[in-house]
């Protein structure tokens, strides 16, 4: 090991190169955490033994930067000693080089990752021009989360860092457990899960959590699903843009509360807390208090209470729970925090970009009850705590209970529960929710479910149960990340139905929808337009097709469609691309092509079908397969059809077995296209008939075993 050191600018600026192939930048205590020297090669720790080594060599009362180049996973069995890496009398600033780079959690590691001691800092990312370095727990059990602050210890987490998908299944703290002091002025601690209180923050008894910038969410435990604040000696302020999302809490032990630091400049809810005492006057429980600069007031407005015992908590203006004994309204709007009676007088009077906050089930009964989503605006309807729901009430039909105007934008969360808009099977003339020339978001949480969209006054019924598009372009009209679409019915397409428009299905379950008409359309009917179908995205055990397409473009890049009556695809004068994912299980037959044309490439998946018939090339125009494409079940050839091979064949044979619709020599039953291999003509197979067939060398159907 060797220590140097050179002036750059006024600066001193020492070299700590350490043996194994890293070198290790080291500042001065005064110096800054973004500092890069001009000259000299840029650090390069490229393993876990490395990194521990760098830590280690780092001189102590010195602040060292250390640059990871490379992503790599932990090494429980690494030389001794095994990690938690300990730092203590130094401070260590750990970032991503140019590109980001990421620490993985090994499956045998159940440690922490670092063990801040007394005297110690350790600061994640560097608020510079690097990447972004995140810390991940690959969702592999382990008894601790990512860091341990002990008392008289420092972490920073800076924007440039994320502590991710930690699973600590034996104790608190899922992302950060913190005795010391913990700093958070941006990035990300998201996914984490502790079976303790604590799954994003453990905030010990004299710890302190200091939080300015910076998003928590999505993470859980059995208390505190974002922060857990253990005694009145911890301590969270929270300043400026810090955020701790709607599905995550800070539960508060009694005796403990948030400190405002300085203006928050956050819309509603910048957080929930979850008292561990809901005592109301006399005397109440405080929740938060401030520090001497901010008035406390506007502060508490931007905060909520976890709803219990069936009545309505808020924070006051002097920041004590409070009981409301009777509300302004039945939803909210972030932009002003003022409860409306109406959902639609919200909408009216919503921002141009705002959340409505439902806090209490809507039944519409009357055609007054409808909402409609303003053209123009960008509106988020969540649920305010626990489940809500809107809900199809009387006997007197009428429309969509919500109508998306043009140029609107509407996303439907679950927040911290769930949404459910729900049809309650009754008649009506219009989907659940229509759209017109804008875009509809669904998320997790989300259920759409028992709209029955039958036009009284039109014997053919309507279009689209669950959801109705219309749109004069192909623009974005539906993405789908989340949720449940389930248990509608319609003329046309009980799930989704659209006219024109780009819908892009990413995640969520399309299921138990259903359709009227005699052609059995399918839970998802589009009409021109483009359908793209990926991600873990489900379509299941519909009482029709799972998809059916016309005169547009359907690209299948994963998810699954499986076990739906009739089947699972039909192609009519339209293209599939299929490219990920599985079609299988389904009645009948997987795609049937007609008037259409269906290409599979990359690792698409056709499996097996209670017809066995997993492709039905009827009347279509081409049926193309390359690369690793498999179909499990027959592909059925009409008169005069062949498949047509656009590339190599990776998979085992046979690729496809072949039912011919006659068993005529030399009927061509495989053509290649712009290929040369003539081999691939004996990837496919034939069902045998009074005998067995075969694909010959010019890939026509001949008798006998190849």
């Amino acid at each position: 090991m060797k220590l140097t050191k050179r002036f750059s600018g006024a600066a001193l600026v020492f070299f700590l190169l350490v043996h194994g192939g890293c070198e290790l930048y080291n500042l001065p205590l005064n110096g800054r955490a973004d500092f890069f020297p001009a000259q000299g090669v840029r650090a390069a720790v490229t393993n876990f033994q490395q990194l521990r080594d760098a830590i280690e060599a780092a001189p102590p009362g010195k602040t060292s930067l250390i640059m990871i180049e490379t992503t790599f996973t932990t090494l429980s069995d690494a030389a001794s000693p095994a990690p938690p890496i300990k730092i203590e009398n130094k401070i260590i600033v750990l970032a991503a080089g140019q590109a980001d780079q990421s620490i993985k959690r090994e499956s045998s590691l159940k440690d922490q990752f670092f063990l801040v001691k007394a005297g110690g800092g350790l600061i994640l990312g560097k608020n510079g021009n690097s990447g972004k370095l995140t810390l991940t727990g690959n969702s592999q059990a382990a008894d601790a989360g990512f860091v341990n602050v002990e008392a008289g210890g420092t972490l920073t987490l800076n924007k440039d860092a994320a502590l991710l998908d930690n699973n600590s299944n034996t104790s608190s703290g899922g992302g950060v457990y913190v005795s010391g002091n913990f700093i958070m002025n941006g990035g990300d601690i998201r996914g984490n899960r502790a079976a303790g209180p604590g799954g994003g923050v453990y905030i010990a008894p004299g710890g302190s959590f200091k939080m300015s910038g910076g998003t928590i969410s999505g993470n859980s435990a059995a208390k505190g699903s974002g922060v857990y604040i253990a005694s009145s000696t911890s301590n969270l302020s929270m300043a400026g843009g810090a955020v701790i999302a709607m599905n995550n809490d800070v539960y508060l032990q009694n005796g403990s509360r948030v400190t405002i630091d300085r203006n928050l400049t956050g819309a509603f809810p910048v957080a929930i807390l979850t008292p561990e005492n809901y005592t109301v006057p006399p005397p109440a429980t405080r929740l938060l208090e401030a520090s001497s600069a901010p008035d406390l007031a506007p502060a508490a407005l931007k905060f909520a209470v976890t709803q219990a015992n069936g009545k309505n908590y808020s924070v006051n203006s002097g920041g004590y729970l409070s009981l409301n004994l009777s509300t302004g309204g039945i939803v909210r709007l972030a932009s002003s925090n003022v409860e409306y009676a109406s959902l639609q007088t919200a909408l009216d009077a919503a921002a141009q970009h705002d959340t409505v906050y439902l806090l209490a089930d809507i039944t519409m009964t009357l055609l007054g009850d409808t909402a409609d989503i303003p053209a123009g605006k960008n509106i988020t309807i969540v649920p305010f705590g626990q489940e809500k729901k809107i809900v199809r009430g009387g006997v007197i039909p009428f429309g969509s209970l919500i109508t998306v105007n043009p140029g609107a934008v509407l996303t439907l969360s679950g927040g911290q529960g769930n949404l459910i808009i729900d049809g309650a099977d009754k008649i009506s003339g219009g989907a659940l929710i229509h759209v017109q020339d804008a875009l509809l978001e669904i998320e997790d949480g989300v259920t759409l479910k028992n709209g029955s969209n039958w036009n009284p006054s039109n014997f053919l019924g309507g279009k689209g149960g669950g959801v109705s598009i219309s749109s004069t372009s192909d623009r974005p009209v539906l993405n789908m990340r989340g949720g449940t679409i389930t248990g509608n019915k319609a003329f046309l397409a009980g799930g989704i139905y659209a006219d024109n428009g780009t819908i892009n299905i990413t995640g969520g379950i399309i299921e138990g929808n259903d359709s009227s008409n005699p052609f059995s359309d399918g839970s998802i009917r589009m009409d021109n337009g483009n359908l793209i179908l990926g991600g873990q995205a489900e379509i299941r055990g519909n009482k029709t097709r799972g998809v059916y397409i016309e005169e547009g473009t359907f690209t299948m890049t994963g998810g699954l469609i499986k076990s739906n009556d009739i089947g699972g695809v039909f192609v009519d004068k339209a293209v599939f691309l299929m490219t990920q994912g599985e079609i299988s299980g389904n009645k009948s037959y997987g795609v049937f092509i007609s008037k259409g044309t269906f290409h599979m490439g990359g690792n698409a998946h056709i499996g097996v079908h209670s017809g066995g018939v997993g492709v039905n090339f009827s009347d279509g125009v081409v049926f193309s397969m390359k690369e690793n494409a498999l179909v499990e079940s027959g592909v059925e050839l009409d008169w005069g059809k062949y498949i047509t091979v656009t590339g190599p064949l990776t998979r085992p044979s046979p690729v496809a077995t072949i039912i011919p619709a006659s068993y005529i020599n030399a009927e061509t039953l495989v053509v290649l296209d712009n290929v040369s291999d003539t081999g691939l003509f004996a990837k496919f197979a034939v069902t045998p008939s009074n005998g067995n067939y075969h694909v010959d060398a010019a890939g026509k159907l001949a008798a006998g075993s190849p």
